[in-house]
């Protein structure tokens, strides 16, 4: 590459010298000649092509200098860059090697949402074909095993890159006119892609009034941390009291996160966990008559219970804005770890009931349990309705089903 700076530049000094480079319409060129892009791979291969094309006038230009205006110290300035059949066959092979490059490069810039899985595809497509051995007496592949082990360098050799996973991500939801199981989960849409991250995260949210489901893709960014794998899954049932103060909608939502393999939040991935997971409630018919929505609410009438033996914040009720008695109750391994009982300042939601639970899949336990309630009639916001919530409901993850292939 030094070579061409040297010759454009000798070129570009002299005006007899320029004028003659100038002269290529009778060569069918319609480009000019570039000496300032070799910095990147992509733009290498553009000066190199343009060079190439240029080949028939430089070597046209070569035979004729004696018959130039030039001082003799230009001459012999222009012999000694004359390049030989070897030399503009290593120009070609180079030219050659590069065209991946550059099409990698036109493929990620001409997206209109240029993004990380893009950039992936395009790194592997390129080593890939840096690995083709199918012409190992050439120039071409003598070249290619150069630019293989800076690719290796800048891509491959980073142990906290290569720590990290690939994972679905999706720009947008995915909404299903169905209510999702584990054995209609579908396919990810072509929109989507994979990047590198340092966890994989789905989420799955089923309103089973209307028979939908929505689903989300997304790898969480972040530097690798060695440490053990640790697959996540979050479960949640909410249901809320509506308007004919009889019946509660029904809501559900798992929350995924996972980094014991790549891509483990695609469909297979998703199969898996559904496949493990058991999800019931009789919320309707045991905690529906606790919500039952008392307009206007008098908070004094209510009698919300205050009590918490949190260290996190538990606000004391505020009688001027309480709208509902609350209470959270938090059990790990069925001892309760937390209680926070007060009122709730919230004007928007109706009555409410939850179950939360989360379990470590990679050691195969529950971390937290956590049942709450949202409720206005005298009282409601007792332990003991809290334990109604749990009787009523049930989220189980079966381990072995999980880990069986």
């Amino acid at each position: 590459m030094s070579y061409m700076s040297v010759a454009f530049y000798a070129i570009y000094r002299s005006s007899v010298l320029s004028d003659y480079a100038n002269k290529t319409k009778g060569f069918g060129i319609n480009r000019a000649l570039e000496s300032d892009c070799r910095t990147r791979w992509n733009s290498t291969r553009r000066m190199l092509e343009t060079f190439l094309l240029f080949k028939n006038v430089i070597s046209s230009f070569h035979k004729e200098k004696s018959s130039l205006t030039l001082r003799s110290e230009q001459r012999t300035k222009l012999s000694s860059l004359e390049l030989d059949t070897d030399a503009w066959s290593v120009l070609e092979a180079g030219e050659i090697v590069l065209r991946p490059f550059k099409l990698a490069t036109d493929f990620i810039s001409g997206r209109q949402y240029p993004t990380i899985g893009a950039s992936y595809h395009a790194i592997h497509q390129i080593k890939e074909f840096l690995e083709d051995t199918s012409e190992q007496d050439t120039l071409v592949y003598q070249i290619k095993i150069l630019l293989l082990h800076q690719l290796e360098h800048y891509f491959f050799e980073d142990q906290q890159q290569l720590e990290l996973i690939q994972c679905n991500v999706c720009r947008d939801g995915i909404r299903l006119n169905y209510t999702m199981t584990s054995t209609t989960v579908p396919p990810l849409p072509s929109d989507c892609a994979v990047i590198t991250a340092s966890r994989c995260w789905a989420s799955i949210f089923w309103e089973l009034d209307f028979n939908r489901t929505f689903l989300e893709f997304h790898g969480r960014p972040g530097m690798a941390i060695n440490a053990p794998s640790r697959d996540v899954v979050s479960v949640r049932i909410v249901k809320g009291m509506e308007r004919n103060n009889q019946t509660l909608s029904s809501g559900r939502e798992v929350i995924y996160e996972c980094d014991s393999s790549d891509k483990c939040n695609d469909q297979a991935g998703l199969e898996k966990l559904l496949s493990s997971l058991v999800v019931e409630d009789q919320f309707q018919q045991e905690v529906a008559p606790l919500l039952k929505i008392v307009s206007p609410f008098d908070i004094r009438a209510a009698d919300c219970l205050y009590f918490h033996n949190t260290t996190f914040r538990c606000p004391p009720p505020d009688l001027r804005r309480c709208h509902r008695c609350t209470i959270e109750v938090g059990q790990q391994t069925s001892l309760i770890e937390h209680v926070c009982a007060t009122c709730e300042v919230d004007e928007v939601r109706e009555n409410f009931v939850e179950r939360f639970k989360t379990f470590v899949l990679s050691n195969r336990t529950e971390d937290i349990d956590v049942a709450v309630l949202g409720c206005q009639l005298k009282g409601c916001n007792s332990v003991n309705n809290a334990n109604i919530v749990y009787k009523a409901s049930q989220i189980t993850f079966n381990s072995d089903e999980y880990f069986k292939n």
